[in-house]
């Protein structure tokens, strides 16, 4: 294996690594679900212009024939990057772990 496929594996691993901490770890804390949904959004984002730029070019398929798909893929991450945070009305007391105060 070439030093850039290394670094690529290791830059893999350490990414693995960190969402797993957030998953198991970290998950009940409100800002940590939000960090990895607006991660892992940060790349569907990408992941979809690269399908429209793919269809416009035609390098796979006859040109739109993937728009939907495309459209698929950009659309719902990119709404959910760009809707407040419902879960900021709701939340308790900064040191509350339980959730919200009721009463």
């Amino acid at each position: 294996m070439n030093a850039v496929a290394q670094v690529a594996a290791g830059m893999a691993a350490g990414i693995h690594l960190r969402v797993f901490v957030w998953e198991t770890l970290l998950f009940r804390r409100p800002g940590v679900g939000r960090a990895l949904v607006l991660y892992t959004c940060g790349f569907m984002v990408p992941a979809g212009i690269g399908l429209a730029v793919s269809d416009r070019l035609a390098l796979s398929r006859p040109k739109g024939a993937g728009v939907v798909g495309a459209i698929a893929q950009l659309t719902p991450p990119a709404r959910a990057t760009r809707l407040p945070s419902s879960s900021s009305t709701s939340r308790g007391q900064p040191g509350d772990r339980l959730g919200p105060r009721v009463g």
